[in-house]
Parts: structure tokens; C-alpha cells; sequence
């Protein structure tokens, strides 16, 4: 996750600049590390902020809703999910205890073509700061999930807010599948195969340190991913779900930039060769699809039209506009 990010969702809580800074201290952490935009803190170190945070607002809501929500909110959720057979039962369960407790949260489970969605938004004014904070609460319900039956749960697909564009990808892409930027709040999907698996967790007492090793997993599993298919089919995935920042792509798997650079000039390509083949590929398709040169450069992350047509025109020879004559499709 982005410092700046992290920064936001503590400011928006109530903290002062001097709080914000004992609460750095508290949790072991830089506070540049918080202002820096292009700063991405490991996911570790994010949940000791929020865990700090949590405890020293006395408030498992981070000061973002309209009231505190106690701070063993999500443990009593998790104890109500272990007495349910199945991983399905499990959410379910899970769902409703924290539609009971947090009133602030819809959570809402919806199967779908075998499939198991659950989503997560507050209920009313999602602000970026309960965007980012919702992403946080996805990711580490998912490791409780995960605990409960004792092993990684695959996750089909994730979506978070059209608003967070690429930057949310370094902790949704902890998930291991495809990211898709839409609507707000979170939803996480789950296949079939993992539904029917029975819950077999640890002691209760176990469940907060087990969770952190969980999201180490996570990250190893990430890594791993990355060796086995990889570095260019990792970048060029990342591209495909709507992330064109180098940084983000980089922090994403684990690595710096430099290391990023290193991989892929190793295999002879680089960031920008990938970055551009993915973007013209998709560029082709949105123009097929009949869609305006204003929408295929939002969608395509370019800062404005300009660019894009500027980009388009370096790799084909010619104008979007012209291509388009050519094959006579019509916005």
C-alpha cells in the first residue's frame, strides 16, 4: 500500500499531525514513509498501523464511521464463523455477525453461477478514505477465511473502487488473481471448488498472530507466482488489469524497481517495450468495440486524449481517428 494512502485513512479518523506521529512510533514506522506518494509500505507493516491504530482509537472502524465500533468486532465475527461446517456457511455466518455489530457496513453474500460473492461497503458517503480502509478489512477477512479451513482460498476475482485505478493494485493484487477497478467499495469472488471445503481452525486465541503469517503466505505465494510464470507474464498481467505505474507493478511483486528493470532487461525486454505492446493491444480492441478516444484514454490510464492519440500514433503511423476511417468503425 501507498504511505500517502495509509496517511489518508489516519487523517480522515480524527488524528492530528503530533497523533499521527505518535502513532508511527508506536507501530515502528517512518513517518515520511506515510507522506511519500511514491512510498509503498509492505503489507505487514500495514496491518501494524491498523492494529495500533485500531487500539489506540479504541475503534475497529478507524474513526470513519459515524460512531466507535468496539475493537474485538472482528474477533466476535470470526468466533461466530467457526461453529458453521463449511467455508460457504463460514462466510455467511461471518456476514451477518458483522452486519449485526457494524451497522455502519453492508455486507451482503450473493451465489451466482456456483460461484460465492461477498461485498463490503459502507453504507452511506464512500470516501476515499473508507475505500482504502475497506481494501485493508478485504484483505485481511480473506486471511480469517483462509484460517479457517487451513490453507490458502483461492479468490476468483477482486474488485474495488473505478476511483482507486492502479494504485489500489499493490494490496489488491495480494490476492493472487485478477483486480477489476469499478463501482465503489469491495467485492471478492469465490469459485465453486473451494465452497463445500470444512472449517478445522486453530484455538481462537490463535487466530490474530496465525492471520499475520497468512498474509505472509500471501506474499510468498506472490512471489513464487512470479518466478514460475515469469516476470514479463506478471507485468503483462498486471497491465491487463488496469495497472500501468512501474512502481506499483514492482511493490506489487515484491521487488524494487530497480530489480524490475534488472528481471526484465535479463530476459531481453523492458518495462516500457511490455507496457506498450499490452496498452496498443488494448487500444486495438476498445477501438473495435466502438469506444471514444476519450474513453479508451481514461480506461487505458493516460493522463488525457492527448497522449494517448500522441502514443498511437508512435506505434501504428497513424492517428486513432485515421485507423478507424480505415476500417470504417464508428464510435
Amino acid at each position: 500500500m501507498r504511505g500517502v494512502d495509509l496517511y489518508t485513512v489516519l487523517a480522515a479518523g480524527g488524528h492530528s499531525p503530533e497523533s499521527i506521529r505518535h502513532l508511527c512510533s508506536l507501530a515502528g514506522v517512518s513517518e515520511n514513509a506515510l507522506r511519500a506518494s511514491n512510498s509503498y509500505l509492505p503489507i505487514k507493516i500495514v496491518w501494524r498501523v491498523f492494529s495500533a491504530n485500531v487500539a489506540y482509537l479504541k475503534d475497529s472502524l478507524s474513526g470513519l464511521g459515524g460512531q466507535q465500533l468496539f475493537t474485538g468486532a472482528t474477533e466476535l465475527m470470526t468466533a461466530r464463523a467457526m461453529q458453521e461446517p463449511t467455508f460457504s456457511k463460514a462466510i455467511v455466518a461471518f456476514a451477518s455477525a458483522s452486519n449485526a455489530i457494524a451497522s455502519e457496513l453492508e455486507v451482503r453474500v450473493v451465489r451466482r453461477h456456483g460461484d460465492m460473492r461477498l461485498s463490503l461497503v459502507f453504507r452511506n458517503n464512500m470516501t476515499t478514505a473508507r475505500q482504502i480502509f475497506l481494501e485493508v478489512v478485504a484483505l485481511f477477512w480473506h486471511c480469517t477465511f483462509c484460517w479457517l479451513i487451513g490453507e490458502l482460498a483461492p479468490v476468483v476475482r477482486v474488485s474495488t473502487s473505478s476511483s482507486r485505478g492502479g494504485v489500489g493494485y499493490h494490496l489488491m493484487g495480494s490476492f493472487g488473481c485478477p483486480v477489476v477497478f469499478k463501482g465503489s467499495g469491495i467485492e471478492l469472488v469465490y469459485g465453486k471448488d473451494v465452497l463445500a471445503r470444512a472449517i478445522a481452525p486453530p484455538p481462537l486465541s490463535n487466530w490474530r498472530s496465525d492471520v499475520i503469517l497468512i498474509v505472509e503466505d500471501l506474499i510468498h505465494a506472490i512471489r513464487e507466482d512470479v518466478d514460475r510464470g515469469g516476470v514479463v507474464e506478471y507485468t503483462q498481467r498486471a497491465l491487463l488489469n488496469g495497472v500501468t505505474d512501474q512502481n506499483t507493478i514492482a511493490a506489487s511483486a515484491g521487488m524494487s524497481v530497480a530489480t524490475l528493470r534488472r528481471r526484465l532487461a535479463d530476459v531481453g525486454t523492458s518495462f516500457r517495450a511490455i507496457k506498450e505492446d499490452e496498452l496498443a493491444a488494448q487500444a486495438m480492441l476498445l477501438i473495435h468495440q466502438g469506444k471514444t478516444i476519450d474513453e479508451i484514454a481514461e480506461q487505458l490510464g493516460y493522463s488525457e486524449p492527448r497522449s494517448f492519440r500522441r502514443a498511437f500514433q508512435r506505434r501504428f503511423g497513424e492517428s486513432p481517428s485515421e485507423y478507424r476511417s480505415r476500417f470504417h468503425i464508428i464510435p
